[in-house]
C-alpha cells in the first residue's frame, strides 16, 4: 500500500481554510467561490476471457480452465479473479 502523502493532505486543508490567503500568497487577486473536486477517479476496463464455465441444472456454476503452462499461484488467483466477477456479473 502505497504511503499517504502528509505533506499534500496538509497544504489542502490548508488552501481550504485559508482559501483567499493562500491565493495572494502566489499572486493570484481573486475571490474564491467555492472549492472544486481535488480527486480523480479513473475506471479501466479490459476483457477476461474463461475457457469454460457450464450453468448447472440445480442453478450452480462449473468453471474449467485448460492450461498448457504452469504459473502456480499467479494462474490460481486468475481463475478465482474470473470467478469472483462472474459471481458479481450475475
Amino acid at each position: 500500500m502505497k504511503k499517504p502523502n502528509y505533506e499534500d493532505f496538509i497544504m489542502k486543508r490548508a488552501m481550504d481554510i485559508f482559501a483567499e490567503e493562500g491565493l495572494k500568497f502566489f499572486g493570484i487577486d481573486k475571490k474564491v467561490k467555492i472549492s472544486g473536486p481535488t480527486e480523480l477517479v479513473v475506471l479501466d476496463s479490459k476483457n477476461m476471457y474463461m475457457d469454460y464455465t457450464f450453468l448447472m441444472e440445480d442453478d450452480s456454476y462449473i468453471h474449467f480452465e485448460f492450461q498448457t503452462t504452469n504459473k502456480g499461484v499467479e494462474d490460481l488467483m486468475r481463475f478465482r479473479t474470473y470467478e469472483a466477477l462472474f459471481k458479481l456479473s450475475n
